[in-house]
């Protein structure tokens, strides 16, 4: 077993922390646009064109997940979904407090209808955060 074979918890838990892989020779750093098995492929040196014809043939090798910036962008997207959703609850408890208090000159209807559309918003961030959400989980564990 080399000192690059990882389990699929390794995998998975680098795929869930890492933003990017850093291929570090010669005394210089450059970023790695691969995936991770494409970086151990390099590492060890199997990422030429004899290792991909030598591979073609075998059926048990799983298909290529999501690149690193498909994963970034998802984590993007289901953060800004996520601080929407926070948004929009402040905003809806601020409306909450304001219906039971109301101000002078507000009328409750308003507020009411205002309170609808926030809750419709909220609706639609949650849903946003949880498709965002699933594709990553799914991205990450097929991968």
């Amino acid at each position: 077993m080399s000192r690059y074979d990882l389990t699929d918890f390794d995998r998975h838990m680098i795929e869930l922390v890492a933003d990017r892989l850093v291929l570090v020779d010669d005394g210089t750093a450059s970023e790695f646009g691969g995936s991770l098995d494409d970086y151990v492929d390099q590492v060890l040196g199997r990422g030429g064109a004899a290792a991909k014809a030598r591979d073609a043939g075998k059926g048990d090798r799983r298909p290529a997940g999501p690149s690193r910036d498909q994963v970034k962008a998802l984590r993007d997207q289901a953060r800004a979904a996520e601080r929407e959703v926070e948004q929009l609850t402040a905003q809806l408890a601020r409306l909450d407090a304001a219906i039971a208090t109301p101000a002078a000159g507000q009328s409750p209807a308003d507020l009411m209808r205002q309170r609808g559309a926030v809750a419709k918003q909220l609706e639609q961030a949650e849903q946003n955060w949880l498709t965002a959400s699933e594709a990553l989980e799914a991205g990450l564990v097929e991968a």
